[in-house]
């Protein structure tokens, strides 16, 4: 199984960083034993600060927050508890 999730957020100052993780875990039924494979693995982050919230790819690549939203389990409910203050979904960066 492998799913993106949204982990807890980190806020510095007026800056609030939720980071985005890939979770793969897998096992095996082998004999009378068990195997299992569990991996975590950075992904992005979405900023949410005064200038406005945006997400962000590992790679550096912006992405659309809307999507973002759609594809992390998880997010949604974290933005749920910011004040976004009419810049939801509107990446604002200088």
């Amino acid at each position: 199984m492998k799913k993106t999730r949204a982990c807890g957020p980190v806020t510095v100052g007026d800056t609030t960083i939720v980071p985005l993780e890939h979770v793969v875990s897998r096992s095996w039924a082998i004999g009378n034993g068990f195997l299992a494979y569990l991996c975590k693995e950075p992904v992005g982050v979405v900023v949410i600060s005064p200038r406005g919230t945006w997400a962000v790819t590992a790679a550096g690549e912006d992405l659309p927050l809307s999507t973002a939203v759609q594809e992390v389990q998880g997010l949604r409910e974290i933005l749920g508890g910011f004040d976004q203050s009419g810049s939801q979904f509107e990446p604002r960066r200088e």
